[in-house]
């Protein structure tokens, strides 16, 4: 049986209820960041304004599959002028 376990951490403002700032998660099978946001409860209109960083590294695909050990971040793009 694989287990994953990976850290994620939110921005403040975007955390879901119930949900520590930063913490780690085990999962018993590969996930896509995509489900990872499914499991989180993000709807598939908020999931188009997240900004996924992945080890340090924004990741563009959410079929990204998440591998043991990831750190994930998950904020909203911040825009300056």
């Amino acid at each position: 049986m694989t287990k994953v376990l990976i850290t994620v951490e939110f921005m403040s403002a975007i955390r879901p209820a119930d949900n520590q700032q930063k913490a780690q998660y085990p999962f018993v099978e590969p996930i896509t960041l995509d489900e990872l946001l499914d499991w989180f409860g993000f709807e598939a209109p908020e999931k188009r304004h997240l900004m996924v960083v992945v080890n340090k590294k924004v990741q563009p695909s959410l079929e990204y599959l998440v591998e043991d050990g990831d750190e994930i971040f998950i904020t909203l793009p911040i825009g300056g002028g």
